[in-house]
């Protein structure tokens, strides 16, 4: 059983998902993830998005939505064999406690603000995926949105589409 409790801060709302601030037997600051009850119509809209870039028409491909429960495994799985992933905390039910990483802006807050360098920063963030691609693990969703970065390095989160 997750035994935490709610911060005082607005949550991270997303377009499949909100994280509410939450301190608990984990020691530190964390994001308490709850998918949104209705998904229904998440399918057509991220199918439309992939036809459009003929991912699913061309290729034949296939974009799926993943259960919090094959989120936290794809992402566990893949912080243990060493790829840039944020690695969950606990899973109950269709919540999943992630680390809150003070910090940390989207990769196009970060660069936009002339924080770092895109010559060194992004070589980096395709050797994680082509790290990532030869270990069997596929990402999905990436956006600029789902890479977290600071002066110290980078992190992939949000995994809850799978192609």
């Amino acid at each position: 059983m997750i035994n935490a409790y709610e911060l005082e801060r607005e949550p991270l709302k997303g377009g499949l998902n909100q994280s509410y601030f939450v301190r608990g037997d984990f020691g530190r600051i964390a994001l308490l993830r709850v998918a949104h009850g209705d998904r229904s119509g998440s399918d057509d809209i991220f199918r439309s998005y992939y036809d459009a870039t003929g991912f699913t028409t061309t290729d034949k491909g296939k974009v799926v939505m993943r259960s919090p429960r094959e989120q936290y495994d794809f992402t566990y799985s893949a912080a243990i064999r060493g790829l840039a992933v944020l690695p969950p905390l606990a899973i109950e039910g269709d919540r999943i406690i992630l680390p809150f990483l003070e910090g940390m802006q989207t990769l196009a807050d970060y660069l936009g603000e002339g924080n770092g360098d895109p010559r060194a920063l992004l070589p980096a963030i395709f050797g994680d995926l082509r790290n990532a691609h030869k270990k069997g693990f596929i990402y999905g969703d990436r956006a600029s949105k789902n890479i977290l970065v600071d002066k110290r390095g980078f992190i992939n989160i949000d995994f809850d589409l799978a192609i």
